[in-house]
């Protein structure tokens, strides 16, 4: 069962990157045919600078749990960690997910709360053209979720390991 979950997690985080990666590929060749169109065409693309933004959003917030589960460190400065002495390094591995949650959880609640007002009254950016805001929070909400989701996974996997060097070191 295990190995499903973690078949179906790595499937799930594939889907994301792939996602992300379309959307990087889109903002080049669309960032590329904006800058070639007034001197090939005479014409600029409407909303380049809007869709690039937007679509920059998606990269980021989309490749947020890939980095955190493929770390297995989440987004950290380990200097502190490096410089501790061994035995306190696992003890700062939790306590560095606990922080990670403490910001991650406010920030998916926010926009969550954020993207379904946006889509309930259709709130759109201003610009050439109208862009719905919502996909975007939508998307900072289901990248940070699935970090939040990395994060408990770390957690729960460092308690595990400090829980069996517990019992190891009293038998």
């Amino acid at each position: 069962m295990r190995k499903i979950v973690a078949n179906l997690w790595m499937v799930g985080l594939g889907v994301l990157v792939v996602s992300a990666g379309t959307v990087l590929v889109w903002m080049a060749v669309y960032g590329t045919a904006d800058a070639l169109s007034p001197r090939l065409l005479g014409v600029t693309l409407p909303g380049a600078y809007e869709w690039i933004g937007y679509a920059l959003v998606f990269v980021i917030w989309l490749m947020l749990p890939f980095v955190q589960a493929k770390r297995d460190a989440g987004i950290s400065i380990s200097i502190i960690r490096d410089r501790a002495p061994v035995r306190i390094q696992p003890w700062l591995d939790v306590i560095r997910n606990i922080v990670m949650m403490v910001f991650f959880v406010p920030l998916c609640w926010q926009m969550g709360a954020d993207a379904w007002y946006a889509w309930v009254k259709g709130a759109v950016f201003p610009g050439t053209p109208p862009l719905p805001i919502y996909f975007g929070k939508f998307a900072i909400t289901i990248g940070v979720g699935l970090a939040l989701v990395v994060c408990l996974s770390n957690l729960f996997s460092q308690l595990a390991r400090l829980a069996h060097r517990a019992r190891e070191s009293r038998i």
